[in-house]
This record gives C-alpha cells, structure tokens and sequence, in this order.
C-alpha cells in the first residue's frame, strides 16, 4: 500500500513541477524574449513617445502615444512594420490603442470629424471631407493634416502646441484600432 501511495505522490508532485515549468517557462519567455525586446525597439522610433504591450487571451494589445505633430501615416507603418518584424505571430489578432493625451478642444474636434470620415468611407467621396473637417476646426481654432490609403484615414489635430491622433480602418484590414483621449475612448 506505501508503495502504491509513493507513486501516486510521485506522479502527482512530477505532474505539478512540469505544470509550473511550462508556465514559468512561457511567462519568461514572453517577458524576455519577446515584450522587453520589442518594447526597447519600439521606443527607439523618435515619433513614439510611450509604448506598452499586453496579451489578452488571444490577442495582443499594443498602446502607443504618437509625439509628431503631422504626418502620422509613415509613422504608424513603422510602427507595424516592427511590430511584424518582431512578432512571431500574425497582425491579424492586434488591437492597437491609439493614445492621446486630455485636451476639450481637440476631443471635440476628432469627434466631430467622425462622422464626416465615416460618411466618406461609406459613400466612396472622400474630397469632401477637407472642407467639412476646415468647418468644424475653424471655430475651436484647430488645424489638421488628413492621410488616406486603402486601409486607413489618418488624421492628426492641432490645437496650440498639442495634437490628437486619430486612425480609423476603413474596413479592409484584420487589425483593431481604438482611438482615446486621456483614457476615454473617443
């Protein structure tokens, strides 16, 4: 009977050590061989101001704060290409969380110019959305600068010396882009 219970003790004890190892294991990995690395090549961009990356489930989450104040594109692109460099895993399962810090003029303004981005996305007619995002800036004294490509409008806004980021999809990319202000989501 003491022979019996030794093994099953045996067993049980080998079967919690591989348990933790494989844990430990992957937590370390992670940490080590693939956040930390990609987080010091990420801030190495001089438009990125603050980097973070989370695993949620089975996705990961990047937030990112862009200090630039125009041309966002070529910006964001570098971003995903380290990101594609760095990661084993595809961009399909990315959340990026596109971070911006708390001004009232310029959270305004980006959700105001909304509807008009989302409006021109639907309707195919996108040279009309210059003169609506000038109408809606002017009065709050805010300047912009609009880029558009096949995947995404980017657009940046000026108030003072601060700017605002804002990325929408335009619907043929796996990636998930959310736009705060300050923590909310705009």
């Amino acid at each position: 009977m003491s022979q019996k219970f030794t093994r099953v003790f045996a067993i049980v004890i080998s079967g919690i050590l591989t348990f933790v190892l494989l844990i430990g294991g992957t937590l370390l990995y992670q940490k080590y061989v693939y956040a930390d690395p990609l987080e010091a090549s990420v801030t190495k961009l001089p438009a990125v101001s603050s980097f973070k990356m989370e695993q949620l489930n089975s996705r990961s989450k990047v937030s990112v704060e862009f200090n630039v104040q125009e041309k966002l594109k070529g910006n964001f692109y570098l971003l995903l290409d380290q990101l594609e460099q760095q990661s084993a895993r595809s961009l399909d399962n990315l959340t990026v969380e596109i971070v911006n810090q708390p001004d009232t003029a310029l959270e305004a303004f980006l959700q105001e110019a909304r509807l008009p981005i989302y409006e021109a996305i639907s309707t195919g007619h996108f040279t009309a959305i210059p003169d609506q995002l000038s109408k809606i800036g002017q009065p709050m004294q805010i300047s912009y600068d609009l880029e558009l490509d096949n995947y995404f409008v980017f657009l940046t806004a000026n108030h003072q010396d601060r700017a605002a980021h804002l990325i929408i999809s335009r619907g043929n990319s796996p990636l998930i882009i959310v736009n705060t202000m300050g923590g909310e989501y705009l």
